[in-house]
């Protein structure tokens, strides 16, 4: 769980300055300091008052762990309650409100923060993609291991790792059409909650294995990565391939929920909702036969009518292309014939 934040804040007519913030989905604590800032009239985020934003508990993520043959060597990334809640320098500058969701990774930003027309508007932005469980079939091994059963400290879980046995291995076997693996407790629950960590892991996996200075001749397609996710419940130990096609990008591929003041118990809510409609699309998409382009518009089509029938009047008009335009088309359906599933 990665409590990164976008908040993009209005400095013009319909231009918006987008900045990051490392822990600003935490409880979407976020909400009340915007409010504050924009009460007083401030705009420019290096003149917020942070208040007592800095007794905010340190967050702690473990981040990608380099290529699998340089195996031990973990990095850490934390972020402490004494640096800015939100980066003063701003990722994007004069950014049109339509555009502003393009350049999210929208597997790994837990909170999107509107400021405009003097007021702060808290979303919760949604991974718009249907397949969700043949990728992790094809290109995945996940390792579990009961969260309290090893040590918090990183470099002591990767040296328990070694020692312990996990409690289940999520991989090409495990997925495979002809088993049932929905009716094992711990499959079907990590794969339904945790799906999209696992993903925005990997993903965060390749760009770091792709920083480093590789030799023109290598075949990529054949490195692995390797990394440590934690989550409430678990512990994973992540495997994949360095192929940045391996999985479909998150980049801009999503839509923006609204949560009416800022209401935490109503943003899990959603969350919820969410990851059961991706875990049924990604079901029906885990199949031994190639997917068609028709197949996978189906899929994308009915991930959205599922997440319209719940949601549909919390979906942001200026979600990027085509979720916008989607949810629109399907909410403008007569109230008597409500959007289709499309098979």
């Amino acid at each position: 769980m990665s409590h990164h934040a976008i908040v993009a804040i209005q400095t013009g007519s319909n231009e918006y300055d987008i900045h990051h913030s490392p822990n600003g989905a935490y409880e979407l604590y976020l909400s009340e300091l915007l409010s504050e800032n924009t009460a007083n009239g401030t705009s420019d985020v290096s003149d917020f008052d942070t208040g007592d934003v800095h007794k905010i508990p340190e967050l702690e993520k473990w981040n990608s762990h380099r290529d699998a043959h340089l195996d031990g060597d973990i990095s850490v990334e934390s972020q402490y309650a004494d640096e800015p809640p939100i980066n003063p320098e701003p990722m994007h500058t004069s950014v049109a409100l339509q555009k502003v969701g393009l350049p999210i990774n929208f597997d790994n930003i837990e909170a999107f923060y509107l400021v405009r027309d003097g007021s702060v508007e808290t979303y919760l932005p949604v991974w718009a993609e249907p397949n969700v469980i043949r990728p992790w079939r094809v290109h995945l091994s996940v390792e579990v291991y009961r969260g309290g059963n090893l040590p918090s400290s990183p470099l002591e879980f990767s040296a328990a790792m070694k020692e312990a046995d996990p409690l289940q291995v999520i991989d090409a076997e495990t997925l495979a059409p002809s088993n049932n693996w929905l009716d094992d407790r711990i499959v079907s629950d990590v794969v339904l909650e945790n799906h999209e960590y696992v993903y925005a892991m990997h993903h965060q996996m390749v760009t770091e294995s792709k920083s480093e200075a590789e030799p023109q001749s290598q075949n990529t397609n054949r490195t692995k990565v390797s990394g440590l996710l934690a989550t409430d419940s678990y512990h994973f130990s992540i495997r994949g391939p360095s192929d940045t096609t391996a999985t479909q990008s998150p980049v801009g591929r999503g839509m923006f929920l609204r949560i009416p003041n800022a209401n935490t118990s109503r943003y899990w809510g959603i969350v919820d909702d969410v990851n059961e409609a991706r875990l049924e699309t990604g079901s029906r998409l885990n199949v031994p036969n190639t997917l068609s382009n028709e197949d996978r518009s189906k899929a994308l089509k009915n991930l959205v009518v599922e997440i319209l029938a719940k949601h549909g009047d919390k979906i942001a008009p200026f979600s990027p292309p085509p979720f916008g335009e989607l949810a629109n088309e399907l909410s403008s359906a007569p109230s008597n014939q409500p959007p289709q599933r499309a098979d």
